[in-house]
C-alpha cells in the first residue's frame, strides 16, 4: 500500500527537520593551563579540541569581613603580559552581569574570543566554577588573629590559614611596603653594621620591630620625635627604620598630613606596623606645628578613627576602623618648645603619646655615638667614606657644613632608593 500525506500534514515535519537542521549545538568550553579550549565530539565519536582564547580561571572565593561581601579572584592571562589577577564581587557571575565581566576583563587586557557563542561559555565556565581555595579580602594592613597581613604578602605559622589580601583600591592610606632586591645579609653590613655606633639609629630600627608587637602586647599607640639640627642625620633616622618594613616609596617618606581624616588614613594604611612621617614644617602655612601635634596625638591615643553616623560607615565600608601604630617623626625643634613659644603649652597626655627624643646627644658626631676617630694610616676624611658615615665640615677642614648625612650602600644600592634593603 502507498500512503500519501497532504501538503497539510508534510508542512510541521519539513519544519522541525529544518529547526533540527539549523538548530546550533551548545558549545563545550574546557579552561586549562594552556588556554579555554572548545571541546566537540565528533560523528566518529573522536573528540577535537580548539583553542579559542588564553588561559584564564576562577582562582578562589572571599569574603570582605566588614559587610560579609562575597568576592571571586579571577586569574587570565593579559595581551602581552604576565598572569594577573583581577577581584571582584561574586555577582558579576550572574547572568545579568555577564557582559560587564567581559568588558571589565577587555580592559585589562583578556582577549575575548569573537564568536559570541565562544565567549558566553567561558563565562559560563567560570561561573560554575568552585574553587576550593578561599581568601579574606581587608582594607589595611596588620594582625587578623594570628596571621599578618602586608601588600601582597601573608605570614602565619598555621599552613592552612586562609589568606588575608589587602584591596589595593582601599580608603586607607596604605605603606608602600616594598619589597625590593636586597638581602638580609646586605642590610646587616650596611644599615646594621653603622647602627652598632649609633644608639639613635638602634631605636629607630628597633622601634619599627616593635610596633607589631604592641597589639598582642595590650599597648596604646605612641609616637616618637626626632629633633635636632640641620645634617645631624634625623631623617636618616627615619629612613633607616623605615627600611626595616620597605615603607619608602616613590615619593620618600611620608609627610605630615593637613587634616584628622587624613591622619586617620594614613594610621589606617600602617595598622600594627611603624609610621613614619618626615618634614614636619611642610604645610605650616595651613596648620600651625604646634596644632598638627597635638592633633596627631589625639588621633594616636584614641587607637581607632572618628566614630561617624552608623549609616554613613556602612554605605561607605568604614566600620570596624581601628589601628595599633607607632610614629616616627622628625623636627628641627623640640615639640615642646614649638608648643611654648607659640603660647599654647602641651598637656601632659599629649607629651607622653608623642615624645621628644633627640636625635644626639652633645659631644657626639650627630647620631653617632663618640666622636669618629681615624683608623690606623688613614685620615679622618678617608675613615669616614670607608665607614660611609657623616663627618662635620669642622672635624676635617673649614668650610659651609654638609647639608645631608650620605646614605650607607651596600654593592651599590643605596637605602633610600627604595627603601627596602631588606
Amino acid at each position: 500500500e502507498i500512503y500519501t500525506l497532504s501538503l497539510h500534514d508534510a508542512l510541521p515535519i519539513y519544519f522541525l527537520r529544518r529547526i533540527a537542521m539549523t538548530k546550533k549545538k551548545p558549545i563545550s568550553i574546557k579552561l586549562t593551563c594552556r588556554g579555554a579550549f572548545d571541546v566537540r565530539t565528533l560523528a566518529s565519536g573522536k573528540t577535537e579540541t580548539t583553542r579559542v582564547a588564553p588561559r584564564i580561571r576562577l582562582r578562589a572565593i572571599g569574603t570582605r569581613p566588614v559587610d560579609g561581601t562575597h568576592l571571586v579572584e579571577i586569574r587570565f592571562q593579559p595581551e602581552k603580559a604576565k598572569m594577573r589577577s583581577v577581584y571582584l564581587e561574586m555577582s558579576y557571575l550572574l547572568p545579568q552581569k555577564k557582559n560587564q565581566l567581559k568588558e571589565r576583563l577587555a580592559d585589562l587586557g583578556y582577549a575575548w574570543p569573537l564568536n559570541k557563542d565562544e565567549a558566553d561559555a567561558i563565562w559560563y565556565a567560570l561561573a560554575e566554577t568552585r574553587p576550593k581555595k578561599e581568601f579574606i579580602w581587608v582594607g589595611a594592613p596588620g594582625w587578623y588573629g594570628d596571621s599578618f597581613a602586608l601588600p601582597e604578602r601573608f605570614f602565619s605559622s598555621d599552613a592552612n590559614a586562609i589568606p588575608v589580601l589587602i584591596d589595593p583600591q582601599s580608603k586607607a592610606h596604605v605603606g608602600a611596603f616594598i619589597s625590593g632586591e636586597g638581602s638580609l645579609h646586605g642590610w646587616q653590613t650596611s644599615v646594621g653594621k653603622l647602627a652598632r655606633k649609633s644608639s639613635p639609629l638602634r631605636v629607630s630600627i628597633a622601634a619599627t620591630l616593635a610596633a607589631p608587637l604592641l597589639r598582642k602586647l595590650g599597648m596604646d599607640s605612641f609616637a616618637i620625635n626626632w629633633f635636632g639640627l640641620t645634617s645631624e642625620g634625623k631623617s636618616f633616622l627615619l629612613k633607616a627604620g623605615a627600611s626595616v618594613s620597605g615603607l619608602i616609596g616613590p615619593d620618600g617618606v611620608p609627610g605630615w598630613a593637613d587634616s584628622e581624616p587624613a591622619f586617620e588614613g594614613q594610621a589606617m594604611g600602617h595598622r600594627d606596623c611603624m609610621m613614619p612621617l618626615d618634614e614636619t614644617a611642610d604645610g605650616e602655612n595651613k596648620m600651625p606645628l604646634e596644632k598638627k601635634a597635638r592633633m596627631l596625638a589625639f588621633v594616636i591615643a584614641r587607637n581607632r578613627p572618628r566614630k561617624l553616623s552608623k549609616k554613613h560607615e556602612q554605605e561607605y565600608g568604614l566600620e570596624n576602623r581601628e589601628y595599633r601604630i607607632l610614629v616616627q617623626s622628625s623636627s628641627e625643634r623640640a615639640l615642646r618648645d614649638v608648643a611654648r613659644d607659640a603660647g599654647n603649652p602641651r598637656l601632659g597626655g599629649e607629651e607622653v603619646r608623642f615624645m621628644d627624643v633627640p636625635a644626639s646627644e652633645p659631644g657626639s658626631q650627630g647620631i653617632l655615638d663618640g666622636k669618629l676617630k681615624p683608623e690606623q694610616d688613614k685620615s679622618l676624611l678617608e675613615t669616614a667614606k670607608a665607614r660611609r658615615t657623616h663627618v662635620g665640615a669642622s672635624n676635617i677642614e673649614p668650610g659651609p657644613r654638609p647639608t645631608r648625612v650620605p646614605r650607607p650602600a651596600s654593592e651599590g644600592q643605596e637605602l633610600g632608593s627604595n627603601g627596602s634593603s631588606i
